[in-house]
């Protein structure tokens, strides 16, 4: 009876009774002598995987199921942190006698629970996830670099260029931050898609931009986490496809391609010429992304000089062809490309914008760590090498002719209803209000991207001229966020870029001179100097009316007047070739590599008649000797070009129909050229041997058939360098062939009659390139 009772307790304790067996103060672990049923089908089924599997591979698979549940855990977990319950605690329990829990609510802390003891462990903090800059090491060069003084030289009184510290190259590549740099208060930009355009309540705008309304554009100034903005294409999904400056399929593949760092710039009415970036690393030019953006015009130019091809590149540039361009005026289409590059190439990390008139002579890598990486800012670009009001600026655009004089003002005054101002020191440490927007140096972050589709959208809304708008966005941003802003001399941009002359700049020389062809007839000479007024009463500006002139919001690109203006004084061509102009000094902040004359001009009076017809005659000379000289340029380059067509065009004749005989004609070209016996001979004996030979010959003429057509398509090319390259190959390998028949194909028997008359007409191709390369000579350099 004892027996049973006691297994009646443990069963009953097995299922539930264990609370009445604690109040009657029995243990029941105490009285369970007796195995359970449960046990006893654990061990028989450990002793059945012991004898299944063997001794020595239970460790083995114990490690396996071991790995399994940790695997399946860590799935668990990953689950669990990825769902919406944000308050959930996962356990996990061992052998019922240690629990571990952790709290989504304190990812730092975790909770260890062993048979009621407690223990919180605070794990180390999770590695950073953005950028904040760097130092370099103490007593680097670097870190006490100071601009020397100018170099003294009273005859150039302009900007010029400084010495820079940057790092070597690969010091530079070896900095490049993992992270991107933070962007305050703005996490997510997004980009305003409108099918059909809305032009309720317009405040000006465009079918590319949009027509955002006034209460829309203060809005985009109110930072918030995150944000949908008015920036280009708003009539497409994806930028460049049917929204306005439309891209090729292969382009948009090739953009999305670029990952790392862009360097971009833009061409359109074929007003410049491309400069091809110098001192660029070879881990550069696999890695950094060279776009440059083009409009049809310039593309067929670049076609037709022969410089661009099948492959799109022109040395490091991809040249990239847009489309359906959503202005008429170049200048305001080039502001596309400039600020809303993050658009077009949305994997990009950072990005160089230049000018197209400007040459890349710095890596790179070592721009980006001298002014944005060591600086820890998201935006670099350099001040104006000599305004920095933007008032100023705006009166120097107007005389200038830069753009409509009533659409300045307008602008002006509406930035002034804002509360513009003009500046002053209170705004330091922003050293300018005006930028030299022809170099952007910038990371695409949410917050850069954003100043930069405001920028734009004030450009699109107003005038094209990008330096009047640039203050009041960047001023409304500050004032809300930390934006890292760097603005650096214009001397340092000098530095790592050179300006170019503009194709035009030969035409703009001739345009002054249709003034007076037939001038009067020179009266007599002046009085010595010493006898003239020197007083500075005297000193007289003349006035000079100026023409109407093609002005407006969309006026055409090679309508630009370009003259030299100083503190709202313009000096046009006429006053400069009557008198002299007086500029006043302006008040300028300190840059030491901008040198000022001490003095403004004294005028002194001078027989105007005769100063007239010195002038002009001079500028009549000049381009005289000019017009001569580029129509004799023409006409040699012409003639150049015809030689070489006429002589590709013969050797591709001779080529293929030498081919076309050879594959379809070469019994009856052997019997022509050697007789019956021989051509019996080289066409072979039995008709096993025919047939190779007369497969062998069909290919050999198939490939002259080729070369021929080679030579036919090269013919059309019109780059001289490329054809004097093509000219020299050409002749080497006519003087190998001639030198392989000498000592090869004479040896042959049967061939000893043709080695010789076969050798003359190499020889004879070979010398008709020789004319041409000593004909293109002459014209070279006579």
């Amino acid at each position: 009876m004892s027996g049973g009772s006691l297994g009646l307790g443990i069963r009953s304790g097995s299922y539930g009774s264990l609370e009445k067996q604690l109040q009657s103060g029995v243990s029941p672990i105490q009285t369970a002598r007796k195995p359970s049923k449960m046990i006893k089908e654990k061990e028989r089924l450990f002793h059945w995987i012991c004898k299944f599997a063997g001794r020595k591979k239970v460790g083995m698979l114990f490690l396996c199921v071991i790995s399994a549940a940790v695997f399946i855990w860590v799935l668990y977990v990953g689950k669990g942190e990825d769902s919406p319950e944000g308050n959930s605690v996962h356990s996990i329990s061992v052998n019922e006698s240690m629990s571990i829990s952790m709290t989504d609510s304190s990812p730092m802390v975790s909770t260890v629970k062993i048979t009621g003891f407690t223990t919180n462990s605070v794990l180390p903090p999770p590695p950073p996830s953005y950028f904040l800059g760097y130092t370099l090491s103490p007593g680097h060069p670097c870190n006490s670099f100071t601009l020397p003084p100018p170099p003294a030289d009273k005859k150039r009184t302009g900007p010029r260029p400084c010495p820079v510290c940057y790092l070597p190259v690969d010091d530079a590549i070896a900095l490049m931050p993992m992270f991107p740099s933070p962007s305050p208060v703005l996490k997510n930009l997004t980009f305003i898609y409108e099918e059909n355009l809305s032009r309720d309540g317009e405040f000006g705008g465009s079918d590319f931009g949009g027509y955002p309304t006034l209460r829309q554009r203060n809005d985009s100034f109110d930072i918030r986490e995150s944000m949908n903005v008015h920036c280009g294409f708003v009539r497409g999904i994806k930028p460049g496809r049917n929204t306005g400056f439309d891209m090729d399929e292969d382009d948009l593949l090739d953009m999305e391609l670029c990952r790392g760092i862009v360097v971009a710039s833009a061409i359109f009415g074929n007003f410049d010429e491309i400069n091809e970036p110098k001192n660029i690393s070879e881990y550069s030019k696999k890695t950094v992304c060279f776009l440059m953006f083009v409009d049809e015009e310039t593309e067929k130019y670049l076609r037709s000089s022969g410089r661009l091809g099948i492959s799109k590149k022109i040395g490091l540039w991809r040249i990239i062809v847009a489309h359906n361009l959503p202005y008429t005026d170049a200048r305001r289409t080039g502001k596309i490309p400039k600020l809303l590059l993050h658009r077009m190439v949305p994997n990009a990390r950072y990005s160089i914008w230049l000018d197209g008139k400007l040459e890349l002579v710095v890596d790179p890598y070592q721009i980006l760590e001298r002014f944005l990486w060591r600086k820890n800012a998201t935006f670099a670009i350099s001040k104006h090498y000599r305004r920095f009001d933007v008032f100023v600026e705006a009166e120097a655009n107007k005389a200038a002719g830069k753009y409509d004089n009533a659409s300045i003002d307008f602008q002006i005054e509406f930035y002034k209803n804002e509360g513009l101002t003009p500046y002053s020191e209170a705004k330091l440490p922003l050293i300018s209000d005006v930028p030299e927007g022809c170099v952007i140096v910038r990371e695409h972050v949410p917050i850069s991207n954003l100043f930069t589709c405001l920028w734009f959208n004030e450009v699109d809304r107003f005038t094209s001229r990008d330096q009047i708008s640039f203050s009041t966005v960047r001023d409304k941003l500050l004032s809300r966020v930390d934006f890292h802003f760097h603005m650096f001399l214009d001397c340092e941009r000098r530095n790592f870029v050179v300006q170019k002359y503009h194709r035009d700049v030969l035409e703009r020389l001739a345009a002054p001179v249709a003034v007076a062809l037939n001038p009067p007839p020179i009266p007599p000479p002046p009085p010595p100097f010493s006898m003239l007024e020197t007083l500075p009463e005297k000193v007289v500006i003349p006035t000079v009316r100026r023409g109407p002139g093609r002005r407006g919001r969309d006026r055409r690109p090679g309508s630009r007047r370009h003259r030299k203006v100083v503190a709202g004084v313009a000096c046009t061509a006429q006053s400069v070739a009557f008198s002299f102009c007086s500029l006043p000094t302006a008040r300028v902040p300190p840059d030491p590599y901008l040198r000022i004359s001490p003095s403004p001009f004294h005028v002194v009076p001078f027989p105007k008649r005769e100063l007239r017809v010195r002038v002009l005659q001079k500028k009549i000379d000049h381009v005289e000797a000019l017009k001569i000289r580029i129509s004799f340029t023409a006409e040699l380059s012409m003639g150049s070009s015809s030689a070489f067509f006429v002589i590709c065009i013969l050797h591709s004749l001779i080529a293929m129909t030498s081919g076309a005989l050879m594959m379809f004609y070469m019994k009856e070209v052997y019997t022509f050229g050697h007789g019956v016996q021989t051509a019996t001979k080289l066409l072979g004996s039995t008709p096993h041997d025919q047939l190779l030979i007369k497969t062998s010959d069909s290919f050999s003429g198939l490939l002259l058939v080729a070369i021929g057509f080679l030579l036919f398509m090269v013919s059309f090319v019109r780059d001289r360098d490329f054809q004097s390259f093509f000219a020299k190959g050409c002749t080497l390998l006519h003087v190998f062939m001639a030198l392989w028949r000498i000592y090869f194909e004479r040896k042959v028997e049967d061939l000893a009659w043709d080695w010789l008359r076969q050798t003359v007409g190499d020889v004879l191709l070979a010398l008709s390139w020789v004319f041409f390369l000593v004909y293109s000579w002459r014209e070279k350099y006579d």
